[in-house]
């Protein structure tokens, strides 16, 4: 048994101290944990992102998700409700180190961060009001840079830069699939 600060091989057998990275979120820049336990996510765009990734939630709005999701069957997710009547107190009582806010919670974010004030809370809801060059291009460069930044909390870079890829790919299919006459809505 080696006990803290003894020397082991010329170095110090210390505590690692925990990795964060800086994610740029719709608020500006925060720090967040790599790999946080107690992670809550309110933004449904994330979730089936998560859930292929493996990583485990302790809180969603389990009403505002498809009944199928893994964190809606599993009974140890809390559920946090839908974003007309959400029970944030939940929150508190989970203990989260990373809060993921976004779309339909956009509105409790100050809420939350006050509820939770030691945990990192990001939110993913780009603003889609500001001026971007082709419609859609916010929705678009939105979901690349959460899918990103996920990637980089949850220490997922390389699944989440394939994410992108095959996302532009799939941009790039339809574009070239479209004769630049019909109009459609879908």
């Amino acid at each position: 048994n080696e006990t803290p600060g003894t020397e082991v091989n010329g170095s110090t057998n210390e505590p690692a101290e925990a990795k964060t990275v800086e994610i740029t979120d719709a608020h500006g820049k925060v720090t967040v944990p790599v790999n946080p336990k107690n992670v809550v996510a309110l933004d449904n765009r994330t979730f089936e992102t998560l859930s292929d990734w493996g990583i485990e939630l302790v809180a969603v709005p389990k009403g505002v998700m498809p009944t199928d999701s893994p964190y809606v069957t599993d009974e140890s997710v809390q559920d946090i409700g839908n974003h007309r009547e959400p029970n944030l107190e939940i929150m508190a009582a989970v203990q989260p180190e990373l809060v993921i806010v976004g779309q339909r919670f956009a509105d409790y974010y100050d809420d939350i961060k006050a509820l939770v004030p030691n945990a990192a809370v990001i939110d993913l809801n780009f603003d889609v009001s500001e001026a971007a060059d082709t419609p859609g291009e916010n929705l678009v460069n939105g979901l690349k840079d959460s899918t990103l930044a996920l990637g980089q909390i949850f220490d997922k870079s390389e699944e989440a830069q394939q994410l992108v890829d095959d996302f532009d790919k799939a941009i790039e299919k339809a574009k070239s699939a479209y004769n630049g006459s019909d109009t459609v809505m879908s």
